[in-house]
């Protein structure tokens, strides 16, 4: 085995070279030599007009953040004058207004994080206060129509505006901290983030001026208060004006010096944006030297893998996440308490009898309280950080801060009965100490949190690693406001507040802990101990004469062997990153001689595993498919156990997609990183889990996670399933087939069995039963999979391991599946196959119940549809061979349509039953299984794993989207909306059909 090095690719990060090369590095040694110059000055500069400007413009940034944020408590209230029964919303829409946000906020910083470090800080920055100002101005203008509420419709933008909030985390905090000279970067940082607490302070006196400004409209208008209606339009309406003026400083601001050297790798243009933004220097690059953007491998997966998968790394990702989020569990949390302490200082709800007074004098009192509130605790502390934060040191502050912050926690809690309910003087002493408590969070770990994020991570995953720190706040958020929303009444009315401030005296001494595992970034570069001096990674091109197997070894002189990452073919090139290398020589390649075939006394035992392998498959399958089936004749039992409607209901498919999208997001990741049977084993246990909490009868928030719990579980057992049955060589169309009648088995059974549980009073025990199998599950993949990885399995089966391309390793495999065109067509048809499948399966006995007159046992009609699901997929196997598989889609598509009309049109309770098991029959043969065969002809085999995922994925989207749609839409005219709905999803399948190619031949 030989190998050659592609030494014009070959570069340096020391600024001499020696041995192989040495003396064609020159490049390599001008770009050391610029990046270092350029990263002094930015690190040396002094304090400039840019300086200001980036602060101000990252910072009305956060002002508008918190503004909308901070808006809507006051607007919810005005919300329930205009639009409540009683004068107040329920429980379920005050949650849904005030907690779509921060989901919305948790999406935006993951997503927003990940994409400014692959597309660049400048590309993104405008893009999410675009996304913010859209949803404000959305909010101010919704109104009510026959298919959507306006609460729901302010929902939903509330969640859009919070996906652009979300953004703004991680951009402005980079983005700051990139521009910023070493010494006063954490003031700069502060005095971005301490624009939250002017924004809240903003949104609290706009309420006021405008509560005052409608006073005698409201006090002198009709008695259903219309006039509050301009209030909190012109409220959050006004919000969109601070982003309108910063756009288009936003969309104009520099790319970082830093991102386009350590990133795009272009010094050149660096060291002029230094000169230009920054210091106002005469430093410029000579305009005739060759500017070569070196080819270093993106920041990756497998990158991203390796650095934090070291301990030294790691745990300061997970320091500053935890930080983050126990802090967010209290910071939020407190406000649970903010009615009491404003009753308390004089400023609660109005008493006074007379409706419109009390509107006026409840809305003037919530706004001035909230002003006194910000004023009093919020602004001062974070001022108090910002004049410390770069002489005492971030971790300092955060020690500080949560040690008080336990303190004060336990003396609020233990002494919440003596101080609340006993003299004026005790009320007091509890006010003071919850503005102390709001003092020490801002001068502490909620500035800290915000700023070391930004500091302590390398440039190529700097926003990622600030997005997943700040979604890990925001999980406690919602947590804060969900979770603990629900349990603050047990025992009575705000009886269990006094133990929730314990919880969060427990949460603020984890925080303490959790702050000892991230570094001191006062004063220290970006790039770390060694500052500007740092080397940075390198690749080296190996050329081979020979191939190249994944089991090879290669030598470099003075290292350790290396292990590539694919099997390559002979004469191609493979990219091997040489890490703070000056040099490396291809010293030899090891490849271990290749295995013999199989010989054919070996054929039988191989067809034996994989038929126990394809059956452990159907087994997984079944569990799926039992999974689905559940919630369908649960539903009217879930309604009445907890008094929601068909809206709030649905929720529980939104839970369970969002589960399946983020296991699909995560599966190619831990499927490289762990392989194929430990991921299929993990999948299971995530479902033991969400059946054991499931059992329980939990609160429906809870239940809600559990779901999406259960939906990271089935997406990764469904994207190993998949990718292991269209792999196979031996029929694996019939053996897709009889896989997804698996899927259908346990869907007819299930209704069957919850349809009884729904008869007793304790349905939830339901779930223990799924959580048998569910073990039964983990213990038949654990016994036929084990650790091993799909080409171990495929080998044991007799197919030879796949030989990828180079092309495979140029790029991520999320990129690579991002490219297909034809990735998408596919994922939208399984969107609107599953969504249909499930909108049916899942609504179709409350329908029957509704709309036909039937009773509890209309349940068994959902196992009718999910039989005829199992049967079509066996039994109709023949006839999709003789009329061609695209054929019968179109067949069975115009059948099923016929046969809704007759569900549609025809009021009888019988029919109605039987034409649905027929759809089940015609709707389960071929969409599936054919989408999936079509799916591992189109796409290249390194990555149907992850493409499977997400083209499955797409489908638990719509098996989310749509009943959510039916509910909404069944909320305002009754459930016979199914059917049309039905019929459109059907039509709008058949076109997306006809867009997919026929299959050529598949890329290996």
């Amino acid at each position: 085995m030989s190998a050659t090095v592609d030494e014009k690719h070959t570069t340096s990060s020391n600024s001499s070279a020696h041995g192989v090369g040495a003396g064609k590095n020159n490049n390599a040694m001008t770009y050391d030599e610029r990046r270092r110059a350029a990263l002094r000055e930015v690190d040396e500069a002094k304090f400039s007009r840019f300086h200001v400007k980036a602060c101000l413009v990252a910072g009305v940034g956060f002002f508008t953040d918190a503004y909308d944020i901070f808006a809507i408590n006051i607007a919810a209230t005005m919300l329930g004058y205009v639009y409540g029964k009683g004068g107040s919303l329920n429980a379920n829409q005050d949650l849904g207004i005030k907690v779509a946000t921060p989901v919305g906020t948790l999406v935006g910083q993951l997503l927003f994080g990940w994409l400014a470090d692959v597309v660049g800080r400048k590309k993104m920055y405008g893009v999410e206060l675009m996304i913010i100002i859209v949803g404000t101005f959305a909010q101010a203008l919704s109104g009510s129509g026959p298919a959507v509420g306006i609460i729901g419709a302010i929902i939903v933008w509330r969640f859009i505006m919070g996906v652009g909030i979300g953004g703004d985390y991680p951009l402005s905090a980079v983005i700051t901290s990139e521009f910023a000279a070493t010494r006063i970067r954490g003031r700069m940082m502060t005095a971005v983030f301490a624009m939250q607490g002017f924004g809240n302070f903003a949104a609290a006196l706009v309420a006021l001026i405008v509560t005052e400004a409608y006073k005698s409209s409201i006090i002198n208008g009709p008695a259903d208060l219309r006039k509050i209606d301009y209030c909190w339009r012109i409220l959050i309406g006004l919000g969109a004006v601070p982003g309108c003026i910063a756009l288009y400083f936003r969309l104009t601001i520099p790319e970082t010096p830093r991102f386009t050297m350590d990133i795009e790798r272009n010094v050149a243009q660096a060291a002029n944006d230094v000169s230009i933004v920054v210091t106002n220097a005469k430093y410029k690059s000579d305009p005739d030297a060759v500017v070569e953007r070196v080819q270093v491998p993106k920041a990756s997966w497998a990158d991203f893998n390796r650095h934090f998968g070291q301990w030294k790394n790691f745990k300061v990702l997970f320091g500053a996440a935890y930080s983050w989020f126990a802090l967010d569990v209290a910071f939020y949390g407190l406000g649970l308490n903010s009615s009491i302490v404003l009753t308390a200082i004089g400023f609660g709800n109005s008493s006074n009898t007379n409706k419109q007074v009390g509107a006026y004098e409840t809305l003037h009192n919530v706004s001035v309280g909230n002003l006194i509130l910000s004023a009093g605790g919020l602004i001062p502390g974070y001022w108090a950080t910002f004049l410390f934060v770069d002489s005492w040191g971030r971790k300092p502050i955060q020690l500080m801060g949560f040690t008080m912050l336990t303190i004060l926690f336990i003396c609020m809690g233990f002494g919440y009965d003596k101080m609340i309910h006993t003299t004026e003087s005790a009320k007091k002493a509890f006010v003071f100490l919850y503005c102390i408590t709001n003092f020490f969070q801002n001068f502490g770990p909620n500035t800290t949190t915000f700023i070391v994020p930004g500091e302590a991570f390398p440039t190529r995953y700097r926003s990622t690693a600030h997005g997943i720190s700040a979604a890990s706040g925001k999980l406690g958020a919602i947590i804060a406001q969900v979770g603990f929303a629900r349990l603050r009444d047990i025992g009575g009315k705000n009886a269990f507040i006094k133990h929730i401030l314990e919880i969060f005296a427990f949460f603020m001494l984890t925080g303490l802990f959790a702050t000892f595992l991230i570094p001191e970034t006062k004063g220290r570069s970006l790039e770390g101990p060694e500052g500007a001096s740092s080397t940075i990674d390198f690749p080296l091109l190996v050329k081979l004469t020979s191939p190249l197997r994944m089991d090879s070894k290669v030598t470099l002189e003075g290292s350790a062997p290396i292990t590539p990452a694919v099997s390559v073919h002979h004469g191609e090139s493979v990219e091997m990153t040489v890490f703070n290398r000056s040099h490396a020589e291809v010293h030899r390649i090891d490849s271990p001689k290749g295995t013999a075939e199989a010989s054919s006394s070996d054929e039988a035992a191989e067809h034996r595993r994989e038929m126990i392998a394809m059956a452990a498959v159907c087994w997984t399958q079944f569990m799926a498919g039992w999974n689905d089936g559940t919630l369908g004749p649960l539903i009217p039992v879930i309604q009445e156990h907890f008094h929601i409607g068909f809206m709030i209901v649905s929720m529980l498919f939104v839970s369970a997609c969002c589960g399946y999208v983020l296991g699909a997001v995560a599966v190619i990741y831990f499927t490289d990183r762990y392989g194929f049977g430990r991921v299929l084993i993990g999948g299971s246990l995530f479902q033991i889990v969400a059946y054991s909490i499931l059992s329980s009868t939990p609160p429906f928030p809870v239940m809600c996670v559990a779901l999406t719990i259960n939906g990271i579980g089935m997406s990764f057992q469904n994207a190993q399933t998949s990718s292991l049955v269209i792999s196979l060589k031996r029929n694996p169309g019939t053996k897709m087939g009889m896989m997804h009648a698996a899927y259908g088995a346990g869907a007819c059974v299930s209704p069957l069995i919850s349809t009884q549980f729904t008869q007793t009073p304790r349905w939830s025990f339901y779930f223990l039963v799924s959580l048998g199998l569910a073990v039964s599950n983990t213990i038949s993949q654990s016994l036929v999979f084990g650790s091993r990885t799909l080409p171990e399995m495929l080998t044991s089966f007799g197919i030879p391991e796949v030989v990828h391309t180079a092309d495979s390793t140029k790029t991520s495999k999320y990129k690579q599946i991002l490219n297909l065109k034809i990735f998408y067509i596919l994922a939208f048809f399984c969107l609107l196959y599953v969504g249909t499948e499930v909108t049916i399966g899942g609504w179709i006995v409350t329908f029957l119940i509704e709309n036909r007159g039937g009773g509890a046992s209309s349940g068994y009609v959902s196992s009718g549809f999910f039989a005829g699901l199992m049967l079509g997929r066996l039994v109709l196997l023949w006839v999709n061979q003789k009329l061609g598989e695209r054929r019968a889609v179109y067949l069975y598509s115009c059948l099923i349509i016929g046969l809704e009309f007759v569900v549609w049109f025809t009021p009888s309770l019988v029919l109605n039953a039987v034409a649905v098991s027929i759809v089940g029959l015609l709707l389960g043969c071929p969409f599936y299984p054919i989408l999936m065969n079509q799916s591992g002809g189109f796409i290249p085999a390194w990555l149907l794993t992850g493409a499977i995922s997400w083209i499955a994925s797409s489908g638990m989207s719509g098996s989310a989207i749509f009943p959510f749609i039916t509910g909404v839409m069944a909320q305002k005219h009754g459930v016979q909306v199914l059917q049309p709905l039905i019929v459109g999803l059907l039509g709008t399948m058949v076109v997306i059909w006809a867009l997919i190619p026929r299959i050529g031949k598949k890329k290996e």
